[in-house]
């Protein structure tokens, strides 16, 4: 389950801007697979009830969502995801694959791949910010990616459990990406967690470059 660590307002507030140094970082990130032409904007993170996610991804109820999901280990312990429509994770898979010179008819053959790339590079971004962040180190695991139904998602998620979450857009130079997805992250809870989260302050103004 994807939910809130139990944290006061001020650690919850200096979460939330981990939370959205990683998310900006990840999306620099990405233009080492998209690149220079394609930028990322991500709004406040906000607490959500996990059930409005998949509205917040697309307004149809037959389509389904993408979950790029990668969960990291160590001081602090928790799971950081991306979620968007499965067209939109398609359009992004498309467009990566012309970025590599590679021929579109290999598009349903390696979809999947492509966009477990892309999102290895996004959530390590992620996870580099927040190890940075708290001068911890964190083991992070292999990203996975799923296409599920929304009632499969509703079904799964509590409704009443609030996460950290942020509404982002991708968008190439040329629109032809032009992609929503929203960014959430859960942090379990630990005795030293608020500690660590103290020590983070103040935040840099930007995260880790790749490969740091």
């Amino acid at each position: 389950m994807i939910e809130r660590a139990r944290l006061d307002k001020a650690h919850e507030k200096i979460l939330e801007e981990i939370f959205l140094l990683g998310t900006h970082t990840g999306l620099h990130w990405l233009k080492s697979l998209a690149g220079d032409g394609v930028s990322g904007s991500v709004s406040a993170p906000t607490l959500y009830p996990s059930g409005v996610i998949p509205l917040l991804v697309t307004e149809s109820e037959d389509e389904k969502l993408t979950l790029l999901e990668q969960v990291f280990d160590g001081e602090v312990k928790g799971r950081f995801g991306a979620v968007l429509s499965e067209a939109s994770g398609t359009n992004l898979a498309r467009y990566l694959l012309e970025k590599e010179g590679l021929p579109a008819e290999m598009l349903n053959e390696i979809r999947d791949d492509v966009l477990c790339e892309a999102g290895n590079v996004i959530l390590n971004g992620f996870v580099a910010t927040l190890a940075d962040a708290l001068h911890v180190d964190l083991d992070s695991k292999t990203p996975t990616m799923q296409d599920l139904p929304r009632h499969e998602w509703m079904s799964d998620q509590d409704g009443e459990v609030e996460l950290f979450s942020a509404g982002a857009q991708i968008i190439s130079e040329d629109k032809s990406l032009n992609e929503n997805l929203v960014f959430i992250v859960e942090i379990i809870p630990t005795k030293n967690l608020s500690t660590l989260l103290d020590k983070a302050i103040p935040l840099p103004e930007t995260g880790p470059s790749p490969g740091s």
